[in-house]
């Protein structure tokens, strides 16, 4: 019995229903399919972690991750320790300072 994913089986039927087409069938799903590869790879905690740690000076966080990230981020007491640099496209560089930022 093959098994196939419910977002799968909603794209399957509306090609049966020639409501889309093929082209848009196969780059959405891959997209869809590359975020959800992306999600399971990522470990925010561990890489802020790691951020705290020294072991990494920086990393960038891309448009499509941050509010994943930033959900992380805002949950853990030492948040105020990271700092982000946005750069264009949605870009955002952060790194860990000793010191807190201090409230505006």
């Amino acid at each position: 019995m093959l098994l196939i994913s419910k977002p799968l089986q909603e794209v399957i039927l509306l090609n049966r229903a020639n409501i889309i087409r093929p082209p848009i069938i196969i780059t959405e799903l891959a997209e869809f399919y590359a975020g959800l590869r992306r999600i399971a790879m990522t470990n925010y905690n561990s890489m802020l972690d790691q951020l705290k740690a020294g072991e990494l000076s920086s990393s960038t966080i891309q448009k499509e991750e941050f509010l994943d990230f930033r959900a992380v981020l805002i949950a853990r007491p030492d948040f105020k320790h990271f700092k982000g640099a946005a750069f264009h496209h949605g870009t955002t560089i952060y790194t860990y300072q000793e010191e807190a930022a201090n409230n505006l």
